[in-house]
């Protein structure tokens, strides 16, 4: 069996790694590390323990620029740009997954108990709704372990429908209320 480990072009540096540092210096960041993609947001994180300036890739277009030629020179591409989120009502079919789709990019719902898609069950549900082949499940397995999963859960879904995923590591205690958010190269 293939892992990442044997594709290091599937590795990829999510942004909560990087506590808050700005898009460009995370580019540089990721390319002086030998890791060729990042996942991104598309402004700062709440917990910022270097006190960065804040940023708004979707309000500062020269930011977007300059982490997009950052990004050309140093060879890194994004994984996973997060900043959508799906609230309760809405339909992912509309916000998400058909403007995507028609842009070529794959979308994945990702479950966690703290979400509105609070365990496996619900995503499979979304998945099923949106039916879409570009619109997958993503599986972290820390969240699949705190909505109370198993691995034999995980094993009976058709592998065509999920994009699966290390969990995002262990902490003694309660996690924040907000998504992790782990990613697979979008195309």
């Amino acid at each position: 069996m293939t892992t990442a480990m044997d594709r290091p072009e599937m590795l990829a540096i999510e942004r909560q790694t990087v506590f808050g540092l700005p898009p460009v210096e995370f580019v540089r960041l990721a390319a002086d590390l030998g890791c060729g993609r990042i996942a991104i947001v598309l402004s700062g994180s709440p917990y910022n323990p270097h006190a960065y300036e804040p940023y708004s890739l979707r309000d500062d277009a020269g930011l977007r620029r300059r982490m997009t030629a950052a990004m050309r020179e140093r060879g890194v591409s994004l994984s996973l740009g997060e900043g959508f989120t799906v609230r309760p009502g809405s339909d992912a079919r509309v916000w998400g997954a058909e403007m995507a789709g028609a842009r070529g990019m794959e979308t994945t719902v990702e479950f966690a108990p703290s979400l509105t898609v609070g365990d496996l069950d619900a995503a499979l549900a979304a998945v099923r709704h949106v039916a879409r082949p570009d619109f997958r499940l993503l599986i972290d397995t820390m969240h699949l372990v705190r909505a109370g999963h198993t691995a034999a859960d995980l094993a009976a879904i058709d592998p065509r429908s999920r994009s699966a995923h290390a969990g995002a590591g262990r902490r003694s205690g309660p996690w924040p209320s907000r998504s992790l958010g782990h990613g697979r190269p979008v195309r």
